[in-house]
């Protein structure tokens, strides 16, 4: 390499201060050619040259990128080959880190920048000044390489994943209260965490429960310990609303039922909305082996957080007679009472119509104490009493009927959103 080449690198490629204009980073011509002649050496007859022109290209680190990658794809010698394969992923890595610290310079936000990951991440969550801050926070922290890996192969980017979020499970086990006013985060996964590990996960297929290489593959919100972690970000962090447009990219991709069931019983709980979508399919059939109890627990989610135009598709449960649960008032030993998946889905339908499910039958199974929203709309709160299963189920029929006549003189509702 000559000097002058060798100078310039000093000023293009291992500059501490970033520039924030992304040309700042294109490889100067005598460079590239330097690097040419340095990947034509690996070729040469004696080792001792082979070994140079290595070492020098390594040292040129992310300006030798773009000429090792057309070597690869173009050059048939083995060994050439192999030093190219060996020098790449430092090359690569050189190269991501050079963008990211030019994205970071930016910090006005008045250049365009060509960075893995943020064309994923922005076209999901928008450009608002609090998302460009959430990412700019993600590229400066341990989640910057699995933000990276989003754009790139499936396998490598499941790797990435479970091991990030195993290695911040190890750290959740620790008794802390995070993100409260006034409380110090010390410990455990942060906001940017759990914001880069939802967004990852998103960009997977959802497999629902697996077990592979001794990892078990399960949602990241089947985790009690990130779903409480969740929760108190989305209540009090000052990047919610990009953390909850995170979580929304989340929740759509989610077609496993069980994985929906996870997300439903999560929002349930913390009472978030955010399970709409996800619950509306379940009830509806778009997502396939949805089970008896799966859809009968996304019907009253869909009653608690949706609206009259949800209607029609709590209504098509109702020839559901698949048995969703059983009810021992008084505890195992007492009359048992059958909760049939349409009971579940005229009762919520009765809610969301803004109608008392008592007044067409049911019983109640908190009675004038269950006033709580949760017990309010929990799927085994209301079944038909009688002295016998049949006449239990002249109750059931009454009430449908009862419904259907109410139904008729209603106006047609909207269409339910999707």
């Amino acid at each position: 390499m000559t000097r002058a080449a060798f100078a310039l690198l000093v000023c293009v490629g291992v500059s501490s201060a970033a520039e924030p204009d992304p040309k700042s980073l294109a490889i100067p011509p005598a460079v590239a050619a330097e690097a040419a002649d340095w990947v034509r050496q690996l070729a040469d007859r004696q080792y001792a040259e082979r070994d140079e022109a290595t070492r020098e290209l390594r040292k040129l680190g992310r300006l030798a990128l773009p000429t090792l990658q057309e070597a690869l794809a173009t050059n048939g010698n083995p060994e050439v080959r192999l030093r190219v394969e060996l020098l790449l992923p430092a090359a690569i890595a050189a190269d991501i880190r050079a963008k990211v610290e030019c994205f970071l310079a930016d910090a006005d936000g008045k250049y365009q920048h060509d960075l893995p990951g943020a064309k994923s991440f922005f076209a999901a969550v928008g450009r608002a000044p609090v998302a460009k801050k959430l990412f700019a926070d993600i590229m400066r922290s341990a989640n910057r390489d699995l933000l990276v890996a989003v754009d790139g192969p499936k396998a490598d980017l499941e790797r990435k994943y479970l091991a990030r979020r195993d290695e911040l499970n190890l750290s959740a086990n620790t008794p802390i209260i995070i993100n409260r006013p006034g409380v110090a985060n010390t410990t455990g996964p942060t906001a940017v965490d759990m914001a880069t590990l939802l967004f990852a996960e998103a960009k997977l297929p959802d497999k629902g429960p697996t077990v592979g290489v001794g990892v078990r593959n399960t949602s990241l919100l089947n985790n009690y310990n990130f779903q409480t972690m969740l929760r108190g970000m989305l209540e009090s962090d000052d990047r919610k609303e990009v953390l909850t447009a995170v979580l929304d990219v989340w929740m759509n991709t989610r077609e496993q039922p069980q994985s929906i069931y996870s997300a439903i019983s999560f929002m349930n709980r913390f009472n978030l909305p955010n399970a709409l979508p996800a619950a509306r399919k379940l009830v509806s059939g778009d997502v396939a082996g949805g089970s008896t109890f799966y859809r009968g627990f996304a019907c009253a989610y869909v009653s608690r957080f949706g609206t009259a135009a949800d209607l029609p598709i709590l209504d098509g449960l109702h020839d559901d007679k698949g048995v969703m649960t059983n009810v021992f008032v008084g505890g195992v030993g007492n009359k048992r009472h059958v909760i049939q998946t349409r009971d579940v889905a005229l009762a919520m339908s009765l809610l969301l119509a803004k109608l008392n499910p008592t007044d067409y039958g049911f019983t109640y199974r908190y009675g004038t104490s269950g006033n709580s929203v949760t017990l309010k709309y929990n799927y085994s709160a209301y079944y038909f009493v009688g002295d016998t299963d049949e006449k239990a189920d002249e109750k059931r029929t009454a009430a449908f009927k009862k419904y259907v006549a109410w139904k008729a003189t209603q106006p047609k509702p909207p269409k339910a959103k999707k």
